[in-house]
């Protein structure tokens, strides 16, 4: 079977070059009244991805245009189906986008997606100040939660029946107990902190200057009405402009409608003010942490709601600023902040924070700190006297899921004896073919032997690491080298794990941690051992939770590897597994990423011994940039095996020798014979006949493999 399969893939080979002819990829303009897709490479972990895209018929690149993205729901993938009549007729660009079709639009789908609104706007002539966003279901979801999020980078958001308070929709799928729907957070509380930090309800004061439309059915048993009522009820208390409507008798999705979204959009012409005088926004976690013109440094309670207000009064050339639970904030007084707010830029300005004088000077990026004794903040001034730590910052703050919205590498062990190897490759494989199976995360990446990572030259990127300190070198040297600026504090053996207050044996509990890197400053490491057993008695590890909402794993965790399945309490209401189920411990780590206090689940007590201290001190720091390439696929010509044909091109001919420059001289050279096959109805027929079987023949590669690699299929 094999020796057929090498003899097939060569001929698939030969046959993807007339592909490339016609279904080019990463070359060719996106045009003007054409729906087309558009290809990718995701900053986050390599892969193709694609989006679609329409810009109005009389398109021009020297103009300013308006730019609505809708969102797919839960296992949508983004199609060539747009409103074009509203397009043309009102000079728009539309967007779809799939959030990678079931990750709520967070986690890589977030980080993809920011990614694409970035580069569109460099590249195309999108008006940057009306920005929007809508979706229905999952998609809903998607534009509330990233316009609560960013809201500074959406002009307006709009969404029906979508998951918007974290009460009702945690309880609708994730709940612990099967049967009837609860109405106390059922949940275990080292998780709490995650959904609210994914609730819309919860961060409504961001929406002072986001206005939003969203509508939802009474009768819906999918995303409950309490979601939007509830929402709707903190922006009226708030006082804030939206619009709400709540269809009697209706379902799932029952009054949504996109374009009244776009009409919404379109009738009020809501415009982003960059400049905005009174800025506020909360949040619990400082991977979200600035709007406008102000930027939150440092939490003084990790995952407790922070809060900033800002006012500005030009009389007196001040500007107040309140805090709730912060540490250390940025305000970036700009010339043209000063000037759209009636102050002389050129003139002293104060800053007051809860009152107090802690700055007078000139414009410019001003940070500002607490003096704090004991757990009170006493004072305010531009003099840093917080404690010299590891601080959690807004680029290493964790939890584990932080570390899969910028770039990493999977990295097994190789310097243990054979078992322990075999243990850590296989761990880390099921991890990969959990984020790289399709029609989930679509990824793209591969694991590397330890032997491949130099400790003195770490990768810039962040690294997860499978096996114990006895099998993977990385592990051993971010552990135990106490020549490193700080170890992680964790004992990892191929016998015990040992954890903040707990050990475990090794052999029947597993461990995730993230911690910041002690070889590569800006970075994360994540150890990862162990893996669990779903309601199919089939392996899982890491990947699992970091598919569902919202990428629920926190700093660490501890499991049980040898947990038996048990129907009544490891399934929710739709009959998924649900993780937390074999978790013993989990907790997270303080401001200066020290061990708090760990919190265990009922019914399963961790055997109590010491711990192991560890000093930090050093502060990480960041930076990152990244690039999208637009593109044109033929996914009309092709029958919509175009995302097979890219799974293709990305793990089997560019892997080959040569494969990678071949696949670069027809993007470099050959756009110009895909152009002309598009414009010719009958060519492009004909072409479709003439690469039918190597389309078919790659579709049965790439779906063979991926099946096998499926960790269901995993022994």
């Amino acid at each position: 079977m094999s020796l057929i399969k090498f003899f097939v893939r060569q001929g698939v080979i030969a046959a993807a070059i007339l592909v490339y002819f016609v279904h080019v990829v990463d070359a060719i303009p996106i045009l003007d009244g054409t729906a087309q897709y558009v290809d990718y490479v995701s900053d986050v972990d390599g892969s193709t991805q694609t989006f679609s895209i329409y810009l109005p018929d009389d398109y021009d690149p020297s103009g300013s245009f308006p730019l609505s993205i809708h969102g797919y729901g839960y296992g949508g993938s983004a199609s060539l189906s747009f409103p074009t009549s509203f397009a043309d007729e009102n000079d728009w660009i539309l967007v779809n986008y799939d959030g990678r079709h079931h990750l709520q639009y967070d986690g890589v789908a977030e980080a993809d997606l920011l990614q694409i609104l970035d580069e569109l706007e460099a590249e195309l002539a999108v008006d940057p100040t009306r920005v929007y966003f809508e979706g229905y279901s999952m998609g809903s979801t998607g534009s509330m939660r990233m316009g609560f999020r960013h809201p500074d980078r959406f002009a307006a958001v709009a969404g029906g029946a979508g998951f918007l308070d974290y009460d009702y929709w945690y309880e609708r799928w994730y709940a612990q107990y099967s049967g009837t729907f609860l109405t106390d957070f059922s949940g275990p509380e080292w998780r709490r902190a995650l959904l609210e930090e994914a609730s819309v309800v919860d961060i409504a004061e961001n929406a002072l200057h986001l206005p939003s439309y969203f509508v939802a059915g009474t009768a819906d048993t999918v995303n409950r009405p309490e979601n939007a009522i509830n929402l709707d009820s903190r922006l009226v208390e708030l006082g804030y402009d939206h619009t709400f409507v709540l269809v009697p008798g209706g379902g799932h999705g029952a009054g949504w409608s996109q374009s009244a979204a776009l009409d919404y959009f379109l009738t009020n012409d809501w415009t982003i003010d960059p400049y905005v005088p009174d800025v506020v926004y909360k949040t619990n976690q400082l991977k979200y942490n600035s709007a406008y013109w102000v930027q939150i440094d440092r939490l003084h309670h990790q995952l407790d709601f922070a809060l900033i207000e800002t006012a500005m009064i030009s009389a007196q050339q001040r500007i107040d600023v309140s805090t709730t639970n912060i540490l250390q904030y940025t305000a970036f007084v700009s010339r043209e902040l000063l000037n759209a707010n009636g102050f002389d830029p050129d003139s002293p300005i104060s800053i007051y924070t809860n009152g107090e004088l802690s700055y007078v000077g000139l414009l410019g990026d001003i940070t500002v700190y607490a003096t704090v004794s004991g757990d009170e903040i006493v004072d305010w001034s531009t003099v840093n006297t917080l404690p010299n730590c590891v601080a959690k910052t807004h680029e290493l703050e964790g939890p584990i899921g932080h570390a899969f919205m910028s770039r990493f590498r999977v990295v097994y062990g190789t310097s243990g004896s054979s078992l322990a190897n075999d243990q850590s490759q296989y761990e880390a494989g099921l991890f990969v073919a959990d984020w790289n199976y399709v029609g989930d995360m679509d990824g793209n990446i591969t694991a590397v032997p330890d032997s491949d990572i130099d400790p003195d030259n770490p990768p810039t990127e962040n690294l997860i690491l499978f096996g114990t300190s006895d099998c993977n070198a990385i592990i051993d040297k971010v552990l135990n080298d106490q020549f490193l600026p700080f170890n992680v504090p964790l004992v990892l053996t191929d016998s015990v794990i040992e954890v903040s207050d707990s050990s475990y044996s090794a052999t029947q509990y597993g461990v995730f941690m993230i911690y910041p890197n002690p070889l590569r400053e800006s970075t994360y490491v994540i150890i990862c051992h162990g893996w669990f057993r779903d309601h199919t008695d089939t392996p899982r590890n890491l990947g699992w939770d970091l598919q569902t909402l919202p990428w629920a794993w926190s700093d660490y965790v501890v499991f049980r590897h040898d947990a038996t399945y048990d129907s009544e309490t490891m399934r929710s209401v739709q009959n998924i597994f649900w993780p937390p189920a074999v978790v013993v411990e989990a907790g997270y780590f303080d401001g200066c990423w020290e061990l708090a206090e760990a919190q265990s689940t009922p019914g399963m007590t961790p055997t109590p011994t010491s711990t192991p201290t560890y000093t930090a001190t050093s502060t990480p720091s960041s930076s990152s940039d990244g690039w999208v390439s637009l593109s044109q696929s033929y996914a009309s010509v092709l029958g919509g095996k175009d995302r097979e044909l890219r799974v293709f091109r990305d793990r089997y001919l560019k892997r080959l020798p040569g494969g990678s420059a071949l696949v670069d001289m027809f993007y470099e050279n050959l756009p110009w014979l895909a152009e002309c096959v598009r414009q010719e109805p009958v060519v492009r027929r004909m072409v479709w006949l003439l690469v039918l079987p190597s389309t078919a023949t790659a579709e049965y590669i790439v779906q063979g493999d991926f099946a096998v690699l499926r960790p269901f299929h995993l022994q």
